[in-house]
């Protein structure tokens, strides 16, 4: 088991919570920890474990469309648990907030506990014990005010622009959608934002959130825009927008309740999240 594991159990075990792992922890199987149909057990096993109340995964990266694919609508339905995690958890969070109506946790993970910031890990621990948080984000240029009411869903970009026809695909309408994302191309961006826009991702949203927008790159020829101001303008501009939010791949990914509803007001002091 890798140390960063280990250290974040034992901050997670402080604050009294119990542990328990998946088989799948420890293990390798070229990029992934194990077999798909192996991380697919564990999470079957733990949805369907009735003293587990909560279920976060311990990193991202890539696997967790394979894994899905692994398992039935049916185990999902019938045992709801709190799937927290972010990146590549994108897929789950989609999922269940739009399309079971189940909440969720975007927040850091057990392999990040060491690198992101102190209140990314409190936030993620005081969530679990029920204490909703409220954040207030200074002002941006590319924001737009207005005032917002619905469940927050969505994640990583990338990831989201994937599930796109899928039967995992994903609906936000009337909900604030949150967007962030890491080592893409300016180009990308845009593409990701045209295909969304063109799906009709967009059009119905009460609010959109932008995260981080971590170590993006651009062409020799310049694309033109950096990555915030390509998503703005695939925006509908009667939506509150709130830009710089810290959530995303970046020192400080504070946790943010999915699924459930909230409050987002953008004015000129910046912007105010909170939950009802």
């Amino acid at each position: 088991m890798q140390d960063d594991i280990r250290e974040a159990i034992s901050m997670i075990q402080a604050r009294g919570f119990q542990v328990k792992l998946g088989r799948s922890i420890g293990v390798s199987d070229d990029q992934f920890a194990g077999s798909d149909e192996l991380r697919a057990n564990d999470l079957k096993n733990f949805l369907e474990d009735q003293d587990i109340e909560a279920i976060l995964l311990a990193r991202g990266g890539y696997g967790t469309m394979r894994t899905l694919n692994q398992l039935s609508e049916d185990v999902w339905q019938s045992h709801h648990k709190l799937i927290i995690g972010y990146s590549d958890v994108t897929v789950l969070h989609g999922w269940l907030n739009t399309r079971l109506g189940t909440p969720s946790l975007h927040a850091t993970m057990p392999v990040s506990f060491t690198t992101h910031s102190a209140a990314s890990v409190e936030t993620l621990l005081d969530s679990l014990l029920g204490k909703l948080p409220e954040y207030r984000i200074p002002a941006h240029l590319k924001n737009r005010d207005g005032l917002a009411k619905g469940v927050i869903t969505g994640g990583n970009l990338s990831i989201l622009y994937s599930m796109l026809g899928t039967r995992w695909d994903w609906d936000a309408s009337g909900m604030i959608l949150l967007l962030e994302d890491v080592d893409e191309y300016l180009y990308h961006i845009d593409r990701m934002m045209v295909a969304l826009y063109s799906a009709g991702k967009l059009e119905r949203l009460a609010g959109v959130i932008v995260g981080g927008m971590t170590d993006m790159h651009d062409n020799a020829i310049p694309f033109g825009m950096d990555a915030t101001s390509i998503i703005a303008s695939w925006l509908p501009e009667n939506i509150p927008v709130c830009m710089g939010f810290p959530a995303g791949h970046q020192s400080d990914n504070l946790a943010v309740p999915f699924g459930i509803e909230a409050t987002l007001e953008v004015n000129s002091s910046g912007g105010h999240l909170y939950y009802s």
